[in-house]
């Protein structure tokens, strides 16, 4: 069984003298094409230009191919998926592809070889289209190609040494026919023969083997990264409340992996590549991300700060001094992080004695309304969001609109209605009772109106002591986030949100409703109006201290009734 050889136009040019019709005469040309179906280059060496004058010639651009150039991979897909190829292949003496002779034998065996046997043009399509298939990519070709190497070498017992077979489907080919059967470039295979030299391989590690070389990496330095990253995230990470995730504290990966580099420089070790650690850190590390650049978390300007300035920094000395301050502060962080928890588990623990709240704003751009699944133009009803988390007790909302001045008024006014609901359900403890506050660090909580309104509970016996915590900016991460992260998960699965109060809050309660998990979650959700707010400022400025100063630099605040004085002691350390 066989096919005909195909044919070729043959092209219209004269072999010693050829003449070009042209407008205004004729014009002749010495150039010898005989035997070269691709044409010379436009700038030819000896200046002439008669044939590439920007004329079209007749019958030239339709019948020479094309100069050999790079090919793209999508062309060499087409051409590779194409089982015509194969038939040519096997049952024609030559191809005329752009890689020449594709079997070098001096009887064809090659081609008789798979000429003879059944489905062999199947079965080689089949092993092309693991490497130019649709669905395949570089590292499958890569892959496929290292595989190949190790498999086809055999141990010679007259030279004692290692020789390289070629295979295609189990038998023995010449090298040509191998590139042509499965796609490959001479100068592909040679680099990466080089490259599997270097490596100490044997014929029970090929998988192994392809594993470590996706990148040309040894395994040791796979295990390297993934040790350091684990350790660094330990040690700069920021841990979120609403996922099990570590966050690094840089939004693009080089700035991770220059500090990994520059710590094997330090060590005297080699490194893996960018785009390998590129590759680990996507595809392996689960519990380890980037922080976001968009969103509701402000980056903390210190820890970007020190960031920066390791990376420019151009003396190792000068870097870990940087790396140990860096530490310093997110060590800091850390501690506060602790203290807020170890108080949270003690108003769990002694709901009598110890009550812990914390507060917060959810992003106003998830709460406007009317809501739609997707940005639109709409004029949009601004609607603020207030959560009060009270440990043990529940959680309140209050939606606030456009119309309600946000500031210390507001901040009270929620604290104040807050404490007035657990009042009314019995839970306000009474056994020396302790008040840990926490909030974010900004002027609209930080300020002498809340300090004026906690020091009046202090002096009223509501509390015999209260603490107050502003949580560290690009550090505010608390687990009221995860009570947020619930009615905006909710939210964006509406189509539509109607611009009335109503619909938010029936969809606000059915975040939590509609599902089990979360029902004991339920807040109690309130609508503040202007008109409602007691102006606080007013009435508290005439018995605020007028010595009270600087009191926007320490993070912790300490509240306790000395006789008939509240006293309020600024702490620049954490608190226990």
């Amino acid at each position: 069984m066989g096919v005909s050889k195909p044919t070729y136009p043959e092209p219209n040019i004269a072999n010693n003298h050829r003449e070009h019709s042209l407008a205004g005469g004729s014009k002749s040309c010495e150039h010898d094409f005989s035997g070269d179906l691709h044409p010379p280059s436009t700038e030819n060496a000896s200046g002439c230009s008669c044939c590439f004058s920007g004329q079209h010639v007749p019958g030239l651009d339709e019948q020479q191919p094309k100069k050999h150039g790079p090919t793209a991979t999508s062309d060499l897909k087409k051409r590779y998926q194409d089982r015509q190829y194969v038939v040519n292949l096997i049952y024609t003496e030559t191809s005329h592809g752009r890689r020449g002779k594709d079997c070098t034998c001096a009887n064809k065996s090659c081609k008789l070889l798979f000429q003879k046997q059944i489905g062999s043009v199947e079965r080689i399509q089949k092993d092309l289209l693991a490497n130019w298939g649709p669905l395949s990519t570089r590292k499958d070709r890569k892959d496929n190609l290292y595989t190949d190497l190790l498999v086809g070498q055999q141990h010679n017992p007259t030279t004692g040494k290692l020789e390289q077979h070629w295979l295609v489907d189990g038998h023995a080919v010449c090298y040509n026919f191998y590139l042509k059967a499965r796609g490959y470039t001479h100068e592909y295979v040679r680099r990466r023969r080089v490259l599997l030299k270097q490596e100490d391989v044997t014929h029970g590690s090929i998988d192994a083997y392809i594993e470590s070389t996706k990148s040309g990496t040894s395994p040791h330095k796979k295990e390297q990264f993934v040790s350091w990253l684990t350790d660094y995230a330990t040690t700069v990470g920021d841990y979120m409340p609403n996922e099990v995730a570590v966050v690094l504290p840089y939004s693009k990966f080089e700035g991770v992996w220059m500090e990994y580099k520059f710590e094997m420089q330090r060590r005297d070790e080699s490194w893996c590549c960018y785009s390998y650690a590129c590759r680990i850190f996507n595809e392996e590390i689960a519990n380890i991300r980037l922080v976001r650049t968009k969103g509701t978390f402000v980056s903390c300007k210190v820890c970007t700060s020190y960031q920066m300035r390791i990376l420019k920094s151009r003396s190792s000395l000068e870097r870990e001094q940087l790396k140990l301050l860096r530490l310093e502060h997110v060590n800091k962080q850390r501690q506060e992080r602790l203290h807020y928890y170890s108080h949270r588990e003690a108003a769990l623990q002694s709901p009598d004695k110890v009550m812990s709240i914390i507060i917060d704003g959810m992003d106003q751009s998830k709460t406007n309304i009317p809501l739609f699944s997707r940005r639109t133009s709409t004029r949009v009803i601004s609607q603020r969001l207030i959560g009060v988390k009270v440990h043990g007790h529940g959680n309140w909302v209050y939606l606030v609109d456009e119309n309600v001045k946000g500031g210390a008024n507001l901040m009270v006014e929620v604290l104040r209605l807050t404490l007035l609901d657990l009042e009314t359900l019995g839970k306000l403890p009474h056994v020396n009772p302790t008040l840990y506050l926490r909030l974010d660090n900004c002027s609209e909580n930080k300020n002498k109106v809340l300090f004026g309104f906690i020091s009046h509970l202090v002096s009223k016996g509501v509390f015999a002591e209260a603490y107050i915590g502003f949580l560290m900016v690009g550090h505010t991460h608390e687990d009221i986030d995860q009570f947020f992260s619930i009615i905006s998960a909710h939210l964006r699965k509406l189509e539509t949100i109607c611009p009335d109060f109503q619909s938010l809050e029936t969809e606000i309660a059915n975040s939590f409703l509609q599902s089990k998990k979360n029902k004991s979650q339920l807040p109690n959700i309130r609508r503040l109006c202007a008109v409602e707010i007691f102006d606080y400022d007013r009435y508290y400025l005439p018995h605020i201290n007028a010595m009270l100063a600087h009191h926007s630099i320490p993070c912790q605040f300490w509240f306790q009734k000395i006789g008939t004085v509240v006293l309020c002691q600024m702490l620049q350390n954490v608190v226990s």
